[in-house]
């Protein structure tokens, strides 16, 4: 999660030869996550990868214990399977918000 900051610097114009102060404000939400884990050929786990291969965006919930719940349209821009010859099938997503998003506090 980021706030992109917006520099609001302006020179001091009673006094233009002092150097001015930086000053700062929060600009452009960004609420994107990444994670990994199992990948589980389950109903869930197909959808997943259908949105990552056609590029669609559907609501998500992302669930931060002790925090909240951040829910709303995201799109999966980065998504990649791994496994070793026997080993279990797993995924890492990057998942970005292509909407507006609700918070729900734990």
């Amino acid at each position: 999660m980021s706030a992109n900051e917006v520099d609001t610097t302006t020179p001091d114009c009673d006094n233009p030869g002092n150097l001015p102060q930086k000053t700062s404000a929060p600009g452009i939400l960004d609420q994107s996550f990444s994670g990994s884990g199992l990948f589980t050929n389950t109903d869930a786990g197909k959808q997943m990868l259908d949105d990552a291969r056609t590029g669609t965006a559907r609501n998500y919930q992302v669930v931060v214990p002790g925090y909240g719940t951040m829910e709303g349209p995201y799109a999966i821009f980065d998504m990649e399977l791994s496994a070793e010859m026997e080993g279990d099938l797993e995924f890492s997503a990057t998942f970005r918000q292509t909407g507006a998003l609700t918070f729900t506090a734990e």
